[in-house]
């Protein structure tokens, strides 16, 4: 009795079990061979479908080979074709007045590009982005406030947040916050 509490739980010296858990995964091995086998057999040879021996219906409409009955032909309603014509007179009108009223693109001296960033501060990311790319913008635009009426007012969106991009523009820029004149 006290030699089998010595031994190891799992000992097996004739390795009866590895011979069980082979032959166990051969057999696993043999039946998901048979099985895909037989896909692969049923996928190559096409097999005809014995026939039902019913009546042809002459009412349904021709398959013509396999392919989907033709479509039948669009007719617009009143309203859509009410649409159509306000659409395109809305679209001449715009071709028209956009083509008096275009302005010569603005022509900036070859090499003078401002970078510009923008900061919000509803999104964490964006005070971190500020922070690793400050050294590379000439201005930072914040979106603070926002329309929330028709009647022309506006909401702060996080007021103790605002702080944080001035402060740490006044840091870390030898210029003047443009961002301090907020309110």
């Amino acid at each position: 009795m006290v030699k089998n509490r010595l031994s190891p739980v799992f000992y097996d010296p004739q390795r009866r079990r590895w011979r069980r858990f082979k032959l166990f995964i051969q057999l696993v091995a043999g039946v998901l061979s048979i099985i895909f086998g037989g896909l692969v057999i049923s996928i190559i040879y096409k097999q005809e479908l014995p026939s039902l021996g019913l009546e042809p219906v002459h009412n349904m409409t021709v398959s013509r080979k396999g392919l989907p009955p033709a479509p039948k032909p669009w007719i617009p309603s009143a309203k859509e074709r009410l649409y159509e014509q306000t659409r395109a007179s809305l679209k001449d009108y715009l071709a028209e007045v956009k083509s008096t009223t275009d302005p010569e693109p603005v022509k900036t001296a070859p090499g003078k590009s401002e970078v510009i960033g923008f900061f919000v501060d509803w999104e964490d990311t964006s005070f971190t982005s500020l922070k690793e790319n400050i050294e590379k913008m000439d201005k930072v635009m914040p979106e603070w406030y926002h329309l929330t009426e028709g009647d022309g007012t506006f909401t702060q969106d996080n007021p103790a947040r605002q702080d944080l991009a001035p402060d740490f523009y006044s840091r870390t820029s030898s210029e003047t916050a443009d961002l301090s004149d907020r309110k």
